[in-house]
């Protein structure tokens, strides 16, 4: 029983990454709409954005938000964006390429044109658009796999203490 709840775990954890690259994907259009239609600086669109997004993005920019504005010129915007990325790493399902991906965004975000940020951001955006897509076509049979072969395993442990 309990491989049966690995394989389901296991999953859980594919389901979770793709649905939040999703999130990411819809945190980069609020991005985009702060900045390009609001003309917001960036902590009040980190701050904006937050409250549409679901957790672990809606603390994440929250904290950015916060840090951007206590900032006294200490650090550099990119200092401070991959800073805050450590409460995602430990807080997400994302791996090492998505945090590639978010990287870019953030160093999307240092151009000081409003029209270069939001270029970069739709760049960025279809990225992750392409790896959302990939993702999801190879979840359903990554999922079904996990579950057959834990299952498996816990009949193989049956059959050997039998």
């Amino acid at each position: 029983m309990g491989c049966l709840f690995l394989g389901i775990y296991l999953s859980r954890i594919y389901r979770n990454r793709l649905n939040q690259l999703q999130d990411l994907e819809r945190l980069i259009s609020f991005l985009q709409g702060e900045i390009k239609y609001k003309h917001s600086v960036l902590s009040e669109a980190f701050l904006h954005a937050s409250e549409r997004c679901r957790m672990p993005f809606k603390t994440w920019l929250y904290e950015l938000s916060e840090a951007l504005q206590n900032n006294n010129q200490e650090n550099t915007f990119i200092e401070i964006w991959e800073s805050s990325m450590s409460y995602l790493k430990e807080n997400s399902s994302l791996n090492d390429s998505d945090f590639g991906e978010l990287r870019s965004v953030g160093q999307a975000l240092i151009d000081m044109d409003i029209e270069s940020q939001d270029k970069a951001l739709c760049y960025e955006k279809e990225l992750i658009h392409s790896r959302v897509n990939e993702l999801s076509k190879a979840i359903a049979d990554k999922i079904k796999i996990s579950i057959v072969l834990s299952t498996l395993c816990g009949i193989l442990i049956v059959v050997i203490l039998l």
